[in-house]
């Protein structure tokens, strides 16, 4: 049977899985041998697994689907597997490192990291808007800035307090965020292999086609899912918060709407719809070609 030609993102991806999944293995077994030293034990809670079964099947299962992880992306690196073998070795890798062991710790880490992020991304976002957008600079840009410059003179304070409060936050919980963040990385490595290794199949082409065809759809639902959860958090800023802001100061209220990150799903919402996404969408497939 004649192997096809790896796509650079099938390469890249396969290769950064492999890696990923060698330093999971190798600490899941140090778990194994210890498992007070892992997260599973130190933390209760951290993983599906770990709350059924205990923190030594949860390393075990770890270092197992890890070891695993290594010998798939090696024999797929030496075109020794199949797509079928690298999409079964990527279904057990999203299922045990996307599922068994991942918890509400990741989703929470993942939005602390762009709440994080968010001034930066604020920034960017209207600098190309008075850049690109001569009509939206007095409707929007302006009075952007007017409110920034606004919340910076009366509310220096709040802010630096906040400031104190993210990097403290960050640096602390650094160690529990790394092992859900490298499982996070593993399943999205593999889930990508196997989209790339499928993506001149017969299957991938009629995918793609269905993709296409909804694309609409599932831009909607994908931009909206954290709607609800951005409102929540605007409700922060009122007398009547919602979701865990009754009781704390304006700092933590501040960082709360950040988490809603509303701004960011309306311009993704909006972009990803416009006649250039969707084309580029199209003529600039997952191959990388």
């Amino acid at each position: 049977m004649i192997m096809m030609r790896m796509s650079k993102i099938e390469r890249s991806s396969l290769t950064l899985g492999t890696l990923v999944g060698a330093v999971s293995a190798i600490v899941g077994w140090v778990w194994v041998a210890h498992p007070g030293l892992g997260v599973f034990a130190q933390n209760p809670g951290t993983a599906v697994l770990s709350d059924l079964a205990g923190p030594r099947a949860a390393a075990l299962a770890q270092a197992l689907v890890g070891t695993v992880a290594v010998a798939a992306g090696i024999a797929g690196l030496a075109r020794l597997l199949s797509a079928k073998g690298i999409v079964a070795a990527a279904v057990l890798q999203i299922l045990v490192f996307g599922a068994l062991l991942q918890s509400s710790m990741v989703l929470n880490t993942a939005g602390y990291l762009l709440a994080a992020a968010m001034p930066i991304i604020g920034i960017v976002l209207l600098i190309q808007l008075f850049r690109r957008y001569p009509r939206a600079r007095l409707l929007v840009g302006f009075p952007i800035v007017l409110v920034a410059l606004t919340a910076i003179l009366f509310l220096h304070d709040q802010i630096a307090r906040l400031v104190v409060l993210i990097s403290h936050g960050m640096l602390t919980g650094i160690p529990m965020m790394l092992p859900g963040l490298m499982f996070a990385l593993i399943g999205l490595c593999w889930s990508t292999a196997a989209a790339a290794s499928l993506w001149n199949t017969p299957a991938g082409a009629g995918a793609l086609t269905w993709i296409v065809r909804h694309r609409v759809l599932f831009t909607l639902i994908a931009a909206g899912s954290l709607l609800p959860y951005g409102l929540s958090r605007v409700t922060w800023l009122t007398p009547w918060p919602q979701f865990g802001g009754v009781g704390i100061d304006l700092p933590a209220r501040l960082w709360g709407l950040t988490l809603g990150v509303i701004l960011c799903q309306v311009i993704d919402t909006r972009g990803s719809l416009s006649p250039a996404a969707l084309i580029a969408r199209t003529s600039h497939p997952l191959s990388g070609k």
